[in-house]
């Protein structure tokens, strides 16, 4: 009788084993498989086709106030109408006055060239005593003063494709 003991404690200690491995590997199966979504219809998917179809969805319309830009090109358009090929520009946050390594005042973060439309709406605005751009001025006489001068650096507010004003810009 002593030798069934030993069998059947041999037969127990197997037959924890052989729960411990199935209920490991039921765990292991289980969290396995927790990480992908359920009730997912695989078979009904339908394969994405090249097409060429046009994107009909409309461009997104850009808005601006006092947005620093500078003009490439003046293109008139008719009366009191023009044209302005403009590169948007951002103020350089590592700008410091009189100190030549912090770089340009404004630099230049998006290089794309904005046509933008002047009409006889837009508001134009000169320096007043070098501080600030409040004087109402002539939208003729305001693009005739650009296309003279050396610089073309100007504040705009950007309604979409037109100007809705422009501000000289003033230095103390």
């Amino acid at each position: 009788m002593k030798n069934n003991k030993g069998f059947t404690g041999i037969g127990i200690i197997l037959a924890i084993i052989a729960v411990l491995v199935v209920g490991g590997g039921a765990y292991y199966l289980g969290t396995k498989n927790s990480f992908i979504p359920q009730n997912t219809e695989v078979d009904n998917l339908e394969p994405i086709e090249n097409t060429d179809e046009v994107n009909t969805e409309e461009p997104v319309v850009e808005f601006f106030h006092n947005q620093p830009g500078d003009i490439k090109s003046i293109i008139v358009k008719g009366e009191n109408q023009w044209i302005l090929a403009v590169d948007l520009l951002s103020r350089n946050p590592n700008w410091l006055p009189g100190v030549d390594s912090t770089g340009e005042f404004f630099i230049n973060q998006n290089p794309r060239i904005r046509n933008l439309n002047v009409t006889e709406n837009t508001k134009t605005y000169n320096c007043q005593q070098d501080v600030e751009a409040s004087f109402l001025l002539n939208t003729a006489i305001f693009i005739s003063n650009l296309q003279k001068a050396s610089y073309k650096t100007v504040y705009f507010d950007i309604d979409g494709e037109n100007i809705t004003a422009m501000y000289q810009q003033c230095l103390p």
